[in-house]
């Protein structure tokens, strides 16, 4: 992964976050790299949860799960792909972006090799590798 992915990432969140589906939440923006290039990019939004993948029926579409859902049918098969995750607030902070067990478990399981996040510390990102 690329710091002009990374910032580019940062720049989409930045353009969009007056967008974001849910205006009164928490604004989390997870985007699919393959081979240096944005594949896709969407958010979380209010709506019944995918409760078979384990996430809590009180919760919302994660991010995660909705790009990956977008970017499964142009992502190249057998290649390895990786997800960054951006959340920021109504006031354009930056926070903490880790994905949550059940997209971390799900995404590994679809062929993802690292997922990039906040950290919560300016624009930095940390990253955990899914082998």
């Amino acid at each position: 992964m690329t710091k002009k992915i990374l910032k580019l990432c940062i720049r989409i969140v930045e353009q969009n976050n007056n967008k974001h589906p849910d205006p009164d939440g928490y604004r989390h923006f997870s985007f699919v790299i393959q081979g240096d290039k944005i594949m896709e990019w969407d958010t979380n939004r209010v709506g019944a949860p995918i409760l078979f993948r384990g996430y809590p029926s009180y919760g919302k579409i994660h991010a995660e799960f909705s790009v990956w859902n977008k970017a499964k049918g142009i992502i190249l098969k057998n290649t390895k792909f990786e997800i960054v995750n951006v959340r920021i607030t109504k006031c354009g902070s930056i926070r903490i972006s880790c994905p949550c067990q059940n997209c971390f478990d799900y995404l590994k399981s679809q062929g993802c090799c690292r997922i990039w996040f906040t950290t919560g510390l300016e624009k930095r990102f940390a990253k955990i590798d899914c082998s």
